[in-house]
């Protein structure tokens, strides 16, 4: 079956990659132009930082707040052998459970006495 001409990609090998040399040449003029209209907030942001590194250190909060870190007593030890156990094993410890007030704290209402469950 013939593709119709209307379908047909001609693909110049030439023209892409003058297109592609253009393109990168664009991206590096507008990195020196940038850098030449706008560099100089790039120093700002960097004596911007000195100055907040140095207040950071005299900070008595902050010194407090940073020296307050606790180590979490929970450790992870136990890893199942295989891979049937790799799912919902961390659920089995204490300390990593997220149900802390029991299994469920909501109970269910009880069926209308129009339902009839048959028991077995």
């Amino acid at each position: 079956m013939a593709i119709p001409k209307t379908e047909k990609k001609v693909f110049d090998i030439m023209k892409a990659d003058e297109m592609w040399k253009s393109f990168i040449k664009s991206e590096d003029d507008s990195s020196k132009i940038w850098q030449k209209n706008w560099g100089w907030i790039m120093d700002e942001y960097r004596e911007l930082e000195k100055k907040l590194k140095a207040k950071s250190e005299q900070s008595k909060f902050l010194t407090e707040i940073l020296e307050e870190k606790k180590e979490d007593p929970r450790k992870l030890t136990d890893f199942p052998e295989t891979t049937n156990h790799e799912y919902g094993w961390i659920g089995d410890h204490e300390a990593f459970r997220l149900e802390i007030y029991g299994s469920d704290i909501f109970k269910a209402k009880p069926l209308p006495d129009i339902y009839h469950i048959p028991k077995h």
